[in-house]
């Protein structure tokens, strides 16, 4: 007879230690581990850290974390690959002293290198349902990225496209190429 196994808290999550150092997630209390990133995928989050950090510096309007955890409800506890957060809303989280951060952040940053689309899609939603104002998801293999909003709508922008969200991040603005600079050419 086939057993369950049985559903875990983020609490329980925070216990467990991985001596094989790879890093993992809970998704509605299921253990998910996360696949090894590729270069193109270290690549463009470094560009993604340095663009983001650079306009927080100089607008003084958050913190960008890389890798941070989000405590999203009691089952549900997510490592963006690069998060957002006001100036408010950190100094709440450094606050509670947690090791997560409740909620998810005001912008989550996800770049795709091997996740399932089934995958992507709940994350995508979990992060909007408990807080998110926006989701950026970038595509490295296809040069685009897909922004949501927290009206369930998204657009895809392109390398030509220009992103920019006057209300959560007041004078931000880039060329979408920004993020893909340094990739080997693209295969056709």
């Amino acid at each position: 007879m086939a057993t369950t196994p049985a559903l875990l808290t983020v609490e329980e999550f925070d216990k467990l230690s991985w001596p094989d150092g790879r890093k993992r997630e809970l998704r509605h209390g299921e253990i998910v581990e996360k696949k090894v990133a590729r270069f193109t995928h270290e690549v463009v989050k470094a560009k993604a850290t340095k663009i983001l950090v650079l306009w927080a510096a100089q607008s003084d309007a958050g913190e960008v974390l890389p890798e941070s955890e989000y405590k999203l409800d009691a089952s549900i506890a997510y490592f963006p690959d690069l998060s957002f957060l006001t100036k408010a809303r950190f100094a709440a989280a450094a606050a509670e002293g947690n090791r997560a951060a409740r909620g998810a952040p005001e912008l989550a940053i996800e770049v795709v290198s091997s996740e399932e689309a089934k995958d992507l899609e709940t994350k995508i939603e979990d992060y909007l349902t408990f807080g998110s104002r926006a989701v950026w998801v970038l595509y490295p293999e296809l040069r685009v990225m897909r922004v949501h909003d927290q009206t369930g709508a998204s657009r895809l922008l392109r390398e030509t496209d220009t992103l920019e969200d006057p209300e959560l991040l007041p004078g931000f603005r880039v060329n979408v190429a920004k993020f893909f600079e340094g990739l080997p050419p693209r295969e056709r």
